[in-house]
């Protein structure tokens, strides 16, 4: 039997109709494929920048437990001023006293551990292209006087040994100690990171006064 032109004409059709939604499905799933693969990427970029916001928490328990141990008097004198107030200590070097309104009473400006400043960039690889910046605030409270670590021996001469509560912010942010208000909006959420660590120290004090309140 010989087709008919109208025959041939339909087959045609069909076989376009059929390449276009092959071609639409395809489409679709190339699609899926780019939204999955950025998902991937993001969620792996915010699993990065928590973990070093959590390493820069950490890495700021041990500096400002390495300054209440070295300078500790250059802040706990003033503060006797003030019942219940607590120390607050950031990365750049600043030590605040705040009552326990959570005012300011006194501050001075200090050095620290150049623990971020020495070596290579803190956040790695990642910190040198993307124009974020680690950066900490440690509060210290709740002290005192503590029991003697292990190992240790009731020192000579009446030095007394405080126990001291760290709460350590770690921040990945664009700019050096970002507000709380830098995290309120959805563009901070989704740029920058925040951790928290605590830690208890007992450290040797000069004076017992120094451990009150």
């Amino acid at each position: 039997m010989r087709r008919t032109p109208r025959t041939r004409r339909g087959s045609r059709g069909n076989a376009l109709t059929l390449a276009v939604l092959i071609l639409l499905a395809m489409i679709a799933l190339g699609l899926l494929a780019t939204r999955s693969t950025r998902q991937n990427i993001a969620g792996s970029g915010n699993l990065r920048m928590n973990k070093q916001a959590r390493y820069v928490a950490e890495m700021a328990l041990y500096q400002a437990i390495t300054f209440m141990n070295q300078q500790g008097a250059v802040i706990l004198q003033p503060r006797m001023t003030w019942r219940n107030s607590s120390v607050v200590i950031d990365s750049s070097g600043r030590v605040a006293i705040l009552d326990e309104d959570g005012n300011e009473q006194f501050n001075t400006q200090v050095v620290l551990p150049d623990f971020l400043g020495e070596g290579p960039n803190a956040l790695g690889q990642f910190g040198q292209g993307s124009g974020l910046v680690p950066s900490f605030r440690v509060t210290v409270d709740g002290f005192r006087p503590g029991p003697l670590p292990p190992g240790n021996s009731q020192p000579t001469g009446g030095s007394p040994f405080c126990q001291m509560e760290f709460t350590a912010r770690g921040y990945v942010s664009d700019e050096p100690l970002p507000t709380a208000a830098d995290y309120d909006t959805a563009r901070g959420r989704a740029l920058y990171a925040e951790a928290t660590m605590r830690a208890a120290s007992v450290l040797r004090v000069d004076k017992p006064a120094f451990c009150q309140f």
